[in-house]
């Protein structure tokens, strides 16, 4: 019997750029950090939340 599914939505299966920029940007506002464009979030997204706050 399968009890769990697990999906990778980091725009594989759902383009969640934008969500991701607002929740990252919101992140870095609330540090009194420069909020960044949209389209950077491209090139931060991929291996894991970590990663991308680390980019």
């Amino acid at each position: 019997m399968i009890k769990a599914c697990l999906f990778d939505l980091d725009g594989t299966l759902a383009n969640t750029l934008d969500s991701m920029a607002i929740a990252a940007n919101r992140t870095l506002r609330e540090l009194g950090l420069q909020e960044l464009p949209t389209d950077n979030f491209r090139y931060y997204c991929g291996d894991g939340a970590e990663t991308l706050v680390r980019r």
